[in-house]
């Protein structure tokens, strides 16, 4: 018989390392634990979706802290995932971009609007088994439409998956390097220090066979696992501190230095998927 003190023990170390009691990922996203404060801009920013997209969307996810339940008000973004039936054309996408800044312009409640679109044919795909359906399986809770997380199968933490859900790493450096100013630096560097943080742990994954753990584990995962990182850490660290005071120098080192160097980390890993 298991005593309710060793059933919290238990719960509290399923929790601790984000997977269940045979290793499998758990999900941490759920609509109830969205605080108050953030349901304006939630049904805000699906409406506007709704109207840019009339008929052709899917489903809606909200992901990252606000899904979670740990936002803070005024420094949290708000992460969506949009999956359309169709493609969305190069003018949509860059209309999405512009409304992602008008709703950060216009809800103090949160510091940047991040969203992911994908088609549902991608989604379906086989060869979306370890990326799409595992980040809606396993990262995110349906807001809008038909969830597709029940039709996905569950899965345990390994290096392949952290590659699969940090391939574009590259794409989305290089798109950050294009738009950095003095104004962003912040922001860019709170956000970028977070990718690298949690892409290192996700391709460490077969060591430490964990996963969605507080941005400070996953750093003390990959300092335990790839000491050589140490530096790297100290000096971005400071970075992920909301109000810190940050130089598009030291932006342009996360991304040139620090990110190049986890890039080449996750060709090894593919180069090695591949084989």
């Amino acid at each position: 018989m298991v005593t309710s003190k060793s059933a919290k023990d238990k719960a509290a170390l399923i929790a601790a390392r984000g997977v269940d009691e045979h290793g499998y990922v758990v999900n941490p996203c759920s609509v109830v634990f969205i605080a108050e404060e953030f349901e304006t801009v939630i049904d805000g920013a699906t409406e506007q979706l709704l109207l840019l997209f009339p008929q052709r969307i899917h489903s809606v996810y909200l992901y990252g802290s606000i899904a979670r339940g740990d936002a803070v008000v005024g420094c949290s973004d708000l992460d969506m995932s949009i999956i359309l039936h169709d493609a969305p054309s190069r003018d949509e996408l860059a209309e999405l971009h512009g409304l992602a800044d008008q709703i950060a312009l216009h809800h103090t409640e949160i510091s940047k609007v991040d969203f992911d679109i994908g088609t549902l044919a991608d989604v379906l795909a086989k060869e979306s088994f370890y990326s799409w359906q595992f980040w809606i399986k396993h990262c995110c809770c349906c807001i809008w439409g038909d969830d597709l997380a029940p039709r996905f199968a569950k899965l345990r933490p390994s290096s392949q998956l952290g590659y699969a859900i940090n391939a574009d790493l590259p794409e989305q450096l290089s798109t950050y390097r294009k738009e950095l100013t003095t104004e962003n630096a912040p922001l860019f560097g709170r956000a970028i220090t977070k990718r690298l943080i949690r892409t290192l742990y996700g391709i460490l994954a077969d060591y430490h066979q964990r996963w969605q753990q507080p941005i400070s584990q996953c750093g003390s995962m990959v300092a335990l696992f790839r000491p050589e990182y140490a530096a790297h850490l100290r000096r971005a660290w400071p970075m992920l501190q909301y109000g810190a005071l940050v130089d598009v120098d030291e932006v342009v080192w996360l991304i040139d230095d620090f990110g190049a160097k986890v890039c080449e980390e996750l060709q090894r890993v593919s180069t090695v998927q591949d084989r």
